[in-house]
């Protein structure tokens, strides 16, 4: 690709971001941009498999708990989210998934409004009020979890919250394009978030989760940022 071309797709302002970001070298610019946008497409991808099991794990202890409608009868009449003021912004999820369903004229079940749930839901189901209100038994998804991190940290419903909104966000960045090229050479947003969905499928019981193929091709494409960046003598900096 010509560089005049680069310009033109993604704009004269980024192709600089890009251009400052390669040491004013067009060609390890374009590569550079390229590589990263693979590696934000394999993320995604590893993403949506954390959210899938995250999804069914939960969803299983909340029927076997509430019955197979509890996302629907969570906000009905007594049901564990039926305050308007005190849940208002877990509702408006469930209403807009709920809404979806009816525009596109599909048929109103429960699995599709599971479907139709985005990945915040699931993350803020660990927010405090909301992991009270479901009977503080989301933790028991986590059967493979350990006590602390090997910092120190304690493994409860808060720091689960914590390293999901990390997932959330980076998913958010990633959708919207707004990464800039210095973040995307340090590497440290993608391959700490990527550490964390490792260990979360880990936790969830899940064999190996790091010889997946979606996770195996984005660290092989991060190596690849990494050798290129380094050939270049580019700053690099890296996470786990």
């Amino acid at each position: 690709m010509k560089y005049s071309d680069f310009e033109k797709y993604v704009s004269p302002r980024v192709a600089n971001e890009w251009l400052n970001a390669a040491n004013s070298n067009k060609r390890l610019a374009i590569q550079l941009y390229i590589l990263f946008q693979r590696l934000s497409g394999q993320m995604y991808i590893v993403i949506g498999v954390l959210e899938t099991v995250l999804r069914n794990t939960i969803d299983t202890t909340l029927s076997s708990m509430y019955g197979s409608n509890w996302i629907i009868d969570s906000i009905s009449t007594n049901g564990f989210f039926s305050n308007q003021s005190a849940f208002n912004e877990i509702r408006t999820i469930i209403k807009t998934a709920i809404a979806h369903i009816h525009s596109k004229r599909m048929k109103y079940t429960h699995l599709n409004v599971l479907n139709n749930l985005e990945f915040g839901f699931w993350r803020y189901l660990f927010y405090k009020k909301n992991y009270i209100a479901t009977g503080q038994c989301l933790m028991r998804i986590f059967t493979n979890k350990d006590v602390k991190t090997t910092d120190g940290n304690l493994v409860n419903q808060t720091f689960i919250y914590k390293e999901l909104t990390k997932i959330n966000q980076l998913r958010n960045r990633i959708a919207h394009y707004d990464i800039s090229p210095i973040e995307a050479l340090n590497m440290i947003i993608i391959h700490n978030e990527l550490y964390i969905i490792e260990r979360l499928l880990s936790w969830l019981g899940c064999s190996s989760p790091y010889k997946l193929n979606c996770v195996v091709n984005a660290n092989k494409t991060i190596n690849e940022i990494k050798k290129r960046s380094e050939c270049m003598n580019l700053s690099v900096t890296f996470g786990h």
